[in-house]
């Protein structure tokens, strides 16, 4: 759902710009209704065209409060539900969320999802021809979710859970997953276990202007956890931001994947999509291991609408080959932001990326990184 055809993106992009009728807004209730006061709710419809779905409709919504006694601006909790149907009968539903409770003393972040959808695949690795492309459907059930605890300021740490059951639909005789056949290639219950720590100064959870965001996460698959793969995943995602003028931020965001043992394919690290790397597919490319470097220069421009700028780099190695300079993939990108939300420094986002043989358009809330 993040990468739909242009068509649909800037058409979408232009209602919201045009009014209200496609931007709903909680306003602030009276003191006395202390239960909904603090809700702030934002809803989007969604129309889309790709060859692989035809027509699809849905809408997305975002609704940020206050949990309990919780009175911050700058974090506040968030929840965000959505929902499509092509005229292909496929179907996606999705809900990221995080959550912060007792002043920020705890910090639940996840997301629940179902899809029936087609994919795409590309091959694992950097040899495939960049314009190979393959598809297959798939039913996808998600959960994720990190359950952290503040161990010391703006320090986070706790439990970590994966689970993903698919079931795959192949529908090339002669592509490479049916050549191949990877771990996963029909699909099974990926069911991982591990902890999580993250670091947070940012002064603002929506649109910071400094401070620092590191995530790291270690994760393993097993019996013990009731998975049908056996692995061990390690991830690491750090960025930082810069304030050059006032509203004028760099920001800068760097990460590595890697993964040991034998997962599935859809299991594996990976570049691109709405926030690594845009401009490739998600998943166009993938292998054990993948470590990548970005920027990105915010800039306001008129009324509500800004402007950013991005690039960067990145590359997979680790099975089918080692890390080479000569596999890293570049790319760079323009977009427009929208704000929703003045308060909570909520944009709607449109990006346009660039890289090495590839293209792609992405809408979405918040920023890539």
């Amino acid at each position: 759902m993040a990468r739909l055809s242009a068509f649909g993106l800037c058409g979408i992009f232009l209602l919201c710009l045009l009014g209200s009728s496609c931007i709903a807004r909680t306003q602030p209730l009276s003191p006395s209704d202390s239960s909904r006061k603090n809700l702030r709710a934002i809803a989007l419809p969604l129309v889309f065209y790709t060859p692989d779905t035809r027509w699809g409709f849905g809408a997305s919504g975002l609704f940020t409060f206050n949990l309990g006694k919780d009175t911050s601006i700058v974090k506040r909790s968030s929840v965000m539900p959505g929902f499509a149907r092509t005229t292909l009968k496929q179907t996606l539903i999705w809900m990221p969320f995080q959550l912060f409770f007792r002043q920020q003393r705890y910090w639940f972040t996840g997301e629940l999802d179902y899809f029936d959808y087609v994919y795409n695949y590309f091959g694992i690795g950097n040899g495939i021809p960049p314009e190979y492309i393959e598809k297959y459907g798939s039913i996808v059930y998600r959960i994720r979710l990190n359950a952290m605890r503040r161990l010391r300021p703006n320090l986070y740490g706790g439990l970590s859970y994966a689970f993903d059951h698919q079931r795959n639909e192949l529908r090339d005789s002669a592509g490479l997953l049916m050549r191949e056949q990877p771990s996963g290639v029909f699909g099974g219950s990926m069911s991982s276990i591990g902890i999580a720590i993250n670091y947070d100064t940012r002064n603002h959870i929506n649109w910071p202007t400094r401070g620092w965001l590191l995530q790291s996460e270690a994760r393993g698959d097993g019996r013990f956890s009731g998975s049908d793969f056996n692995c061990l995943r390690i991830s690491v995602n750090a960025s930082r931001y810069i304030r050059l003028a006032p509203q004028h931020v760099l920001s800068l965001n760097g990460g590595a994947s890697f993964a040991w043992g034998d997962p599935s394919f859809f299991q594996m690290s990976y570049l691109g999509g709405p926030n690594r790397l845009r401009g490739y597919y998600e998943g166009q490319y993938r292998d054990l291991h993948a470590a990548w470097l970005q920027a990105e220069y915010r800039s306001p421009f008129i009324w509500r609408l800004g402007l950013v700028a991005f690039g960067g780099t990145g590359t997979v190695f680790g099975r089918k080959q080692a890390w080479e300079l000569s596999y890293l993939r570049p790319n760079a990108g323009a977009g427009i932001r929208f704000r929703l939300d003045k308060q909570q420094l909520l944009n709607l986002r449109l990006d346009c990326g660039l890289g090495y043989k590839a293209a792609g358009f992405y809408l979405t809330f918040g920023e890539a990184f």
